[in-house]
């Protein structure tokens, strides 16, 4: 299991194969959601939002796809050379302005969604390093 998870963080991966691995990842967690949803309605009827089963089947599977995601990152991270700390970064802005402002929490959400659509698309179009890094060659 250890190793599943670790061999998901190594390597590199290119621009086109990031955004399709992104986009497929988001079709498959999308499908699984409505495949859960539909489920728990024709099991439960109307009441499904009130079905603790449902809800913790759609964690796992948000849990899922944001583990399969975030090893993207990773790996697009370490196309460009940087390590994936670098995650960290857009959170720092989050952290420190809940601290200091206790601003309310749909704001916060806000500026988390903001900075993650940020850096997809920075990810996306930044161009790797076409020379062999400490990560491996070159997809």
């Amino acid at each position: 299991m250890i190793f599943m998870l670790k061999s998901m963080f190594e390597g590199r991966m290119g621009r086109g194969r990031y955004i399709r691995n992104c986009l497929l990842a988001a079709v498959v967690t999308f499908f699984a959601f409505l495949a859960v949803e539909g489920a728990a309605v024709a099991m439960y009827g109307e009441e499904v939002f009130s079905n603790t089963l449902n809800q913790q089947l759609m964690i796992l599977i948000f849990a899922i796809a944001e583990l399969v995601t975030f090893s993207f990152d990773v790996r697009r991270l370490h196309d460009l050379g940087k390590g994936g700390k670098w995650l960290l970064l857009p959170i720092l802005p989050v952290v420190s302005g809940v601290i200091s402002l206790e601003i309310s929490s749909n704001l916060v959400l806000e500026i988390v969604n903001c900075s993650g659509y940020v850096l997809f698309l920075a990810l996306a179009v930044l161009k790797g390093q076409e020379q062999e890094n400490a990560y491996g060659s070159p997809c």
